[in-house]
């Protein structure tokens, strides 16, 4: 009987530590993918293709460390904002100026949408031009003949 419940508590500490170093590795991740590499690349901080990288590799092992030591993800990510700036977020925050980005283009968009509403309607509500007068027409026609005929005695 002891052997089993020690087998049990065995396999649940087993467990929770799994899931202790999933739950971190999933808030690296998370910390990871709001950053952009700022070699050049552009690209998350977790994907960066160069090999040679001089900035990506520290800040995956700063971020690793805070992580490990305890700090909670938005720690870390205001940490990296206080010493890098704002320039490595992949998304500017939705606060301040840095709303209007946010909102610009939604805006953009349903201003877009009421202008081709405004001109198909004008369009809709256009007159055609009244007819011609047919007698007006022969008149016209006339004088071009007689021009086409003067310019081809010429």
């Amino acid at each position: 009987m002891r052997c089993r419940f020690s087998g049990v508590a065995a396999v649940l500490v087993l467990l929770v530590g799994i899931n202790c170093i999933a739950s971190a590795a999933d808030a690296y991740k998370r910390v990871a993918d709001k950053i952009v590499c700022q070699c050049g690349c552009h690209y998350p901080l977790d994907s960066c293709p160069h090999t040679d990288c001089p900035w990506a590799p520290k800040v995956r092992s700063a971020i690793r460390e805070q992580l490990a030591e305890g700090k909670g993800e938005q720690e870390v990510l205001a940490g990296l904002v206080a010493q890098y700036g704002q320039v490595i977020l992949g998304a500017p925050p939705p606060e301040g100026f840095n709303l209007v980005g946010w909102v610009m283009p939604f805006l953009a968009l349903i201003v877009g949408l009421w202008l081709v509403r405004a001109v198909l309607l004008a369009w809709r509500r256009r007159k055609l031009a009244p007819a011609a007068d047919a007698a007006l027409v022969a008149r016209y026609r006339e004088a071009v003949e007689k021009e086409l005929k003067r310019v081809e005695e010429a």
